[in-house]
């Protein structure tokens, strides 16, 4: 399928039916709720709070798959749920409508995010028949979707959850300490009315939701997207990240504090608690206190709301991502503090506004990624059994000019081999197809030319007279020097068949993931057969096909095993 036809500049007549059917749910949304368009907005944001607290919640539960599913399209569907509601509340001044919730706006919020997510991971299916991975076809009965499923890509995002979520065992005195914490903050909470929240708070609890907002950020890849000690705008992305970490903390204590009220009285709903309001004046004070210059204080609040005009300039929509913001536009004077932003990902919106304004900043510190990833591989293969030398090597052709750089060296010590590696840390992308296609081009393009460099410059010749050459000892393997390609996020992309096959391709967490595994008498050279061996896991027999029903749509999704190039 990914190789018959270059679809990246048409859009098909399925997608075309997608588009007209997203543009009708929404029409009917705003019809719906046409001068009441704060309080749409409020509903949709709370039944979103409750969705992300709940996945918060579940997070080291197995849930039914139709429950997981429908949590995931109604994150999906927020940009498109929001629209037409954001761009009226822009220019409503007075106060806030805020009340209980109804429990029949709850429903009809679920159902709408729901169908506004399924339509937007259609659409999203459609399009990547655009790359050569979906074909989509008229039938009487409705559109029929067939999409290849890109084993290599799943296969290196589980390794990544795995390795990113994987914590230190409880210890014991943190357990009576947060005991103790959480009976303090139970003293200090109670409801002003029998159905909303107040509660005091002090430095000891502060204190503790940051080490736990940075605990909770370490699943996200994001919060390493830059080395801690590089300098942006004056000031260490460590620092940055701390900041949203405070702001992530927050979030954190005000959910548990939300599920102490409820345990003191467990008549008062969650979903009336957890998402509250505030000034825009005031979340601008509480960022100028958390370290940001009083003239970069509207930009950053910006870039952290999301509103009509960011809701475009970031085109979360038409890239089917999941907006995270801290802050939602409730009018000219409010804005709503939700909770799913911080939860669904702390970091991506205000790190993409610090790549913004300090682009150059930001491109310099690439130096600096790299030293950082070779000391990450060095610990990974660590002495006595691995070397890997601190800095990298310049490659020359005969008549004594660059040809290339090898960026790390391995050197296993018992087994004599050796392998060379190209390192590239770029950017993490999410569902977007148009990053996703760029960092492919970028990856795929640039490392085989490099492999096809570095096998030129070997040349036939065994590791032992490469890292003769090199001034590099413990090699005395007789064949050549291992090749791998190893990225900080992934590494072989879906349809892609163009790899260099002479080297092994692999994602830093993937390696992370099946270092263990590797066969202790030959780890380097078994490197490539393990990461084939963690694929095979997901290989799946069967196509799986769903049905989705929309008023004036219905439309099958078939998703079918990936071939093999």
């Amino acid at each position: 399928m990914n190789q018959q036809k270059d679809y990246r500049n048409t859009c098909s007549e399925v997608e075309a039916l997608i588009v007209q059917q997203i543009d009708r749910v929404q029409e009917k949304a705003a019809r719906l709720w046409k001068g009441y368009e704060q309080e749409a907005l409020i509903t949709i944001v709370r039944a979103l709070d409750t969705i992300a607290i709940a996945d918060f919640m579940d997070a080291n539960r197995e849930l039914p798959t139709e429950r997981e599913e429908a949590r995931y399209f109604a994150k999906l569907g927020l940009a498109s749920a929001l629209k037409p509601f954001l761009t009226t509340v822009r220019s409503i001044g007075g106060g806030v409508p805020w009340g209980p919730i109804v429990p029949e706006w709850m429903s009809w919020a679920y159902s709408y995010l729901i169908t506004c997510g399924q339509l937007i991971n259609l659409r999203r299916m459609a399009q990547l028949e655009r790359y050569g991975l979906s074909k989509s076809t008229m039938r009487d009965s409705g559109p029929l979707i067939e999409v290849d499923v890109g084993l290599e890509e799943i296969s290196q995002r589980f390794a990544a959850d795995s390795v990113l979520v994987h914590g230190n065992a409880p210890d014991p005195e943190d357990e009576k300490f947060e005991e103790k914490l959480r009976n303090r903050m139970k003293s200090y909470v109670d409801t002003p009315d029998g159905w909303f929240i107040r509660y005091d708070n002090d430095w000891d609890i502060v204190h503790a939701y940051r080490k736990k907002a940075e605990s909770y950020g370490r699943r996200f890849p994001e919060r390493e997207a830059l080395p801690d000690n590089v300098i942006i705008g004056g000031r260490t992305f460590k620092e940055w990240r701390d900041s949203s970490n405070e702001a992530l903390g927050r979030v954190l204590c005000h959910i548990d504090f939300s599920y102490e009220l409820r345990i003191k009285q467990p008549e008062i709903l969650l979903a009336n608690i957890t998402t509250i309001f505030a000034r825009k004046e005031d979340v601008e004070a509480v960022l100028e206190e958390a370290g940001i210059s009083r003239d970069l204080v509207p930009s950053t609040m910006r870039a952290l709301t999301l509103s009509s005009d960011t809701l475009d300039e970031w085109d979360w929509e038409g890239n089917f991502e999941i907006p995270c913001p801290y802050y939602v536009e409730l009018g000219q004077d409010f804005v709503l503090l939700p909770c799913f932003g911080a939860l669904s990902n702390p970091y991506v919106s205000f790190f993409r506004h610090l790549k913004t304004i300090y682009k150059d900043d930001w491109d310099h510190a690439v130096d600096e990624k790299e030293n950082v990833f070779r000391r990450d591989l060095s610990s990974a293969f660590g002495a006595p059994r691995f070397h890997v030398p601190t800095h990298g090597f310049s490659i020359r052709r005969a008549d004594g000019s660059e040809l290339t750089d090898l960026d790390a060296v391995i050197v296993d010590t018992e087994s004599g081999a050796m392998a060379f590696v190209q390192l590239k840390w770029n950017d993490v992308f999410g569902h977007s197809l148009r990053e996703w296609q760029s960092r492919r081009n970028n990856v795929v393009k640039k490392a085989n030319e490099w492999v096809d460099k570095v096998v030129s410059w070997i040349d036939g010749r065994s590791a032992v007279e490469v890292a003769k050459q090199l001034g590099i000892k413990d090699v005395t393997a007789s064949a050549a020097p291992l090749m791998y390609v190893i990225t900080r996020y992934t590494a072989r992309f879906s349809g892609e068949s163009d790899r260099d096959s002479r080297a092994a391709w692999l994602s830093w967490f993937e390696l992370l993931h099946i270092l263990d595994d590797l066969d202790h008498t030959e780890p380097l050279a078994d490197l490539a057969h393990a990461v084939e061996r963690h694929v095979r896991r997901f290989v799946f027999d069967r196509p799986r096909i769903m049905t989705f029903s929309f008023p004036d749509l219905t439309v099958e999704l078939k998703m079918c095993r990936e071939e093999e190039p």
